[in-house]
């Protein structure tokens, strides 16, 4: 009886003992379960957080992709390739450690705007020479008709001295048929009017005489209108080359202009070449075209050096007359 009840208080403790290790276990687990699901709960957690940034972070990478003008598709590599591709065509003068697109664009601008400050200061000069050019012009314009006028009235003076050496030449051309038919006529009268015929004689020669002093008279005038105060200029100077020493003149084939044919060149403002210093001279050595030869520079001041727009006169040398051009008067 003794042993049943002690083998019975052996179940019995061995079923309390499994009972409170079954127990304990069970709670032990339940809190390992517990704590493993906390922490499970916490790692979804920070998950949640860095999938969160990962995106933010990837939205920043595609803005700052499209604001270097890539595709947000693009990848690393490919970017990379294209950056050194750009820098090396846009930057290639840029030091290693500023070589970014910021710094070339700034570089970029900076560059276009002090162009762009260039070109207006240069588009203002332009336009102050364009305004210079034509004020010059309309002063030429006014200089050129000035001298036209006087050359037209020195041509309509020499045309009436010329008419008038013409009407004189032709009386005394007259004179002289009447005085030679008066001189046979007295020849035919005789021997005994042989000395009244000679005295006769001797007075019509001596008309005839005064008639040719008096055409004389009237040469040398018509020569000293022809070469005098009328004495107008040829042309004048288009464009000089001090570094060649060349000049061009607007006169050529349409004036029967010839290589070797020297000019005295004077003041642009000479109206008339007698009033005027003479500052140098030229002589052609290539005709170009019909308004237009080239001439070496002979002679040349160099306190007053041959401009643009001086006038040119040769004493030895007559333009062929045309309609539009207005060569210097000359009597033969």
């Amino acid at each position: 009886m003794m042993r049943e009840n002690q083998g019975l208080e052996i179940a019995v403790v061995l079923f309390f003992m499994l009972t409170v290790v079954l127990a304990v276990s069970t709670f032990v687990c339940f809190r390992q379960y517990v704590l493993v699901a906390e922490q499970v709960k916490l790692c979804q957690e920070d998950a949640g957080k860095m999938r969160a940034v990962a995106g933010d972070k990837q939205l920043q990478i595609d803005e700052l992709k499209r604001l270097m003008g890539f595709a947000a598709t693009e990848v690393l590599e490919t970017v990379r390739v294209r950056f050194g591709e750009d820098m090396r065509t846009y930057a290639a003068s840029f030091p290693e450690q500023t070589r970014f697109y910021h710094s070339v664009l700034a570089y970029q601008h900076n560059t276009i705007r002090d162009k762009s400050t260039e070109l207006a200061e240069l588009t203002r000069e332009i336009q102050a020479w364009k305004d210079q050019y034509e004020r010059l012009e309309g002063i030429q314009h006014g200089q050129v008709m000035q001298h036209r006028a006087v050359a037209v009235a020195a041509q309509k003076d020499l045309a009436g001295v010329q008419e008038a050496a013409r009407q004189a030449r032709s009386r005394m051309l007259e004179d002289n048929d009447q005085m030679r038919q008066t001189v046979v006529e007295t020849r035919r009268e005789g021997d005994l009017a042989q000395s009244a015929a000679r005295r006769e004689y001797q007075q019509l020669q001596g008309k005839y005489q005064e008639k040719e002093r008096e055409l004389a008279a009237l040469k040398a005038v018509v020569e000293r209108l022809g070469q005098g105060s009328y004495k107008v200029p040829d042309g004048r100077i288009c464009g000089v080359s001090y570094r060649l020493g060349l000049a061009w003149i607007d006169l050529g084939r349409a004036d029967s202009l010839q290589r070797a044919v020297s000019f005295d060149v004077y003041e642009k403002q000479a109206a008339r070449m007698t009033e005027s210093t003479k500052k140098g001279s030229i002589e052609t050595t290539n005709i170009i075209e019909d308004y237009l030869a080239e001439a070496r520079v002979v002679d040349e001041q160099i306190t007053d050096p041959i401009l643009r727009g001086d006038k040119i006169h040769s004493a030895l040398w007559v333009a062929r007359p045309k309609s539009g051009r207005f060569p210097a008067a000359s009597f033969r």
